[in-house]
């Protein structure tokens, strides 16, 4: 907010030595209206009183000397709001200068152009000091038009370059932003490119996985199936022949022609075995056994051992025939490589 200080000395004296005690501060609107100033709405004093134009005493700061000694500083927050303010001074004293650039008192007029030429050498820019048109009934000189068209056009190539200035800024940061809002994108984007990637290896993992327990799994059943083209063909034949006659009684049991069916005597297991070749068949169980080992974790391996040394312990078979068979079993278990590992 602006504040106005009021200072008042006697004739003589210097306009900085007066006391703190004279002094009188103000806050509030400080405005120019039909060449009167006026602070909070309430008329201070007459723009025509002055004595001299406007000074500036600092960045925010005017300074106003009137004929009767007594003189007052106005603060402003911001610079711009200062060099408003002096304008609309100066352009309510244009007369008072005019008159006296006229009469060829050209030193107020002087005055006026000459600060504001020092403060636009400083990077500020130009503030016509002099009134927006002559007075009516004046007659300047070539000299003074000439000064008052080149004040008016310096204060219009300025505000044209301030405004150019300003348009400039605003598209670099339209440009920014823009800038800004494409690598966020770029940025989004690449991050689910990396999520998407991540993925496609997880899932390509597990299909060679997958892939590699199908081979094993291939190559087991062609093992097996080489071992039962190798098998006995006597062996076949028999099994096939004890397969019909299962289905034949079982069908005639079903439809109720037979009542009291017996089975035929089986010849023992060790009799069936010996037409076929009971290294190859263990081993081929076994090995069937064993197919879960490789595809397992230690821990899991573990208790897959522990299964199938219950499941073919002989203590644990029906029959002699079926120890002995578990007998070999085991030490084809016990040889595979998967076993030892």
């Amino acid at each position: 907010m602006p504040s106005i200080t009021w200072h008042k000395h006697p004739a003589g004296a210097d306009c900085e030595g007066n006391s703190a005690a004279d002094a009188k501060t103000e806050e509030g609107k400080v405005t120019v209206l039909a060449k009167l100033l006026f602070v909070n709405g309430t008329k201070k004093r007459k723009l025509s009183d002055l004595g001299s134009v406007p000074e500036r005493a600092g960045q925010g700061q005017v300074v106003l000397r009137f004929d009767d000694k007594q003189w007052c500083s106005v603060q402003f927050d911001k610079k711009q709001e200062a060099d408003d303010f002096e304008h609309l001074v100066l352009n309510a004293m244009g007369g008072k200068l005019a008159t006296a650039a006229l009469g060829g008192g050209a030193s107020p007029l002087e005055e006026a152009v000459r600060a504001a030429m020092a403060r636009a050498s400083v990077g500020q820019a130009f503030a016509n000091p002099l009134p927006a048109k002559m007075p009516r009934g004046s007659k300047p000189g070539q000299v003074s038009q000439l000064v008052f068209d080149l004040c008016q056009a310096w204060e219009a190539a300025d505000a044209k370059r301030d405004q150019a200035s300003r348009e400039k800024v605003a598209s670099l940061e339209a440009q920014r932003n823009e800038e800004q809002r494409i690598r966020k994108k770029v940025e989004d984007d690449h991050r689910q490119v990396d999520l998407r990637l991540s993925a496609a290896e997880a899932s390509n993992a597990g299909l060679e996985k997958t892939l590699s327990f199908m081979k094993e799994e291939v190559a087991m059943t062609k093992k097996l199936l080489a071992d039962s083209e190798r098998a006995d063909p006597k062996t076949l034949r028999y099994l096939e022949e004890e397969i019909a006659s299962l289905r034949s009684r079982l069908k005639e049991v079903w439809h109720g022609n037979v009542s009291g069916y017996q089975p035929p005597p089986r010849p023992p297991l060790q009799q069936q075995l010996s037409h076929a070749r009971p290294s190859n068949m263990a081993k081929a169980i076994a090995e069937f056994e064993a197919a879960a080992l490789s595809k397992s974790s230690e821990a899991d391996r573990a208790a897959i051992k522990k299964k199938l040394l219950l499941k073919w312990h002989p203590d644990k078979q029906p029959s002699a025939e079926h120890s002995e068979l578990s007998k070999q079993v085991m030490q084809e278990l016990q040889n595979l490589p998967c076993w030892a590992s």
